[in-house]
Formats: C-alpha cells, structure tokens, sequence
C-alpha cells in the first residue's frame, strides 16, 4: 500500500515537527504559513483535546483547528497545508473506516481528499 493511502486505518508517515508560526491567533497561523507550520500548531492543539473527544489515538481535524481558534487561516487552507505537511512526513493523518457511525459534522468538516486517499485524523 502508498504511503498515506488511509484505507483500512492505515495512516501516512511521520509526526509533527518544525517550528511554530507569528502572527495572531490560531495558533500564529496565517495563510503564509508552511505547512511544517501548521503540522507543529495542529499536533499541539490535537494532543490538548480530552480523551473523551478523541477516536482512538485521533483527533478529528476539525476539532484541532477549532481548539486553534481560526486565527487567519481558513478551515480549507489549514487541510490543505496539512496534506502536504503529512506528505513530507511532518504529520500524521488518518482516515475514519467507520465514519458512519461518527459525528457527521466531525466527519464532513475533517474530510481530506486529495484524490486518491481520504483523511479525517491527525493521529497521536
């Protein structure tokens, strides 16, 4: 199986690493903000959600960036960064089997799909 295909709970390589970004709320992120940027914010703000709130050793990724706050980042720029961040293996993403049986929200807003692999978590 590729690196980061997602399917069957597998999830692409590498953890969050890289320096943190200036600026103002959402975790100093912007839109010019590298994606090893976003991947160091993201992994931080996933390893503060509750236990109760996680699916295993993952954090939706909606819920990650509302725990960032937004700041000048969109929810579509912010994933967008994320898949190149875990294509260079500074994060790790990985993808809901059972999404049906998740929140739907959770589920739709967290959704990755880079055209050949889907992504729902940032992986602990």
């Amino acid at each position: 199986m590729a690196k980061g295909s997602g399917s069957g709970g597998r999830s692409g390589r590498g953890r969050a690493g890289g320096s943190g970004g200036g600026g103002s709320g959402g975790g100093g992120l912007s839109s010019s903000s590298t994606p090893s940027e976003v991947a160091t914010a993201a992994a931080a703000a996933a390893s503060g959600v509750p236990d109760s709130e996680r699916v295993g050793r993952g954090v939706f990724i909606s819920d990650a960036f509302d725990r960032l706050g937004g700041g000048n980042i969109t929810l579509d720029e912010f994933k967008r960064k994320l898949n190149q961040a875990r294509g260079s293996g500074s994060i790790t993403l990985s993808r809901a089997d059972l999404a049906y049986i998740l929140d739907q929200t959770k589920v739709s807003r967290s959704l990755i799909d880079d055209g050949t692999s889907t992504f729902h978590f940032i992986r602990l």
